[in-house]
């Protein structure tokens, strides 16, 4: 059974608390507090630590934490409308730098708004349905995955860390 929390992947490392916390860099009893609670407010040298401590991916972090719903809420209104407003709540989230969450939001900005040209110019051109349902249909697709481009574009396609191995 794959472990879900993050106190089940510290206790499928056999790892205690106080262990993991030093690892980590953080107070036990602050990380106590975030795995009770759910939610991880660690720096990214932290977060870097943590995850491979536990051998995660940043994308599994978020999702352990209840973040995932969040994130893809931020990444389709950013692509659906101004996406600068939202690097930095992204940033937050992922524990990624700015630069490389704005890098992905403007091309994937760039890419929906193709999307909307197209079923535009379809639409005026009073093109058969046909074309406009493949539009709509491939526009449905792209926000359906949003969030695996986004960790794509971001160096992260899955479950390995971002992380380079004994990188710092």
């Amino acid at each position: 059974m794959e472990p879900r929390t993050l106190a089940e992947h510290r206790l499928a490392r056999r790892l205690t608390v106080e262990r993991l916390a030093y690892r980590i860099g953080m107070d036990p009893a602050e990380y106590r507090v975030a795995e009770a609670a759910r939610q991880w407010h660690g720096d990214a040298r932290q977060t870097r630590a943590l995850v491979e401590a536990l051998g995660l991916s940043l994308r599994k972090l978020i999702g352990i934490m209840g973040r995932g719903e969040e994130l893809a809420g931020h990444l389709r209104s950013a692509v659906s409308g101004r996406w600068k407003a939202h690097v930095d709540p992204v940033a937050e989230i992922v524990v990624v730098d700015a630069t490389s969450v704005g890098d992905a939001l403007r091309t994937m900005h760039g890419e929906f708004a193709e999307f909307s040209e197209r079923y535009m110019g379809h639409l005026v051109a009073l093109n058969d349905d046909t074309r406009l349902k493949e539009t709509a249909a491939e526009r449905a697709a792209y926000l359906n995955r949003l969030a695996d481009h986004f960790w794509e574009l971001v160096g992260e396609a899955g479950e390995a860390s971002p992380f380079p191995a004994g990188g710092r």
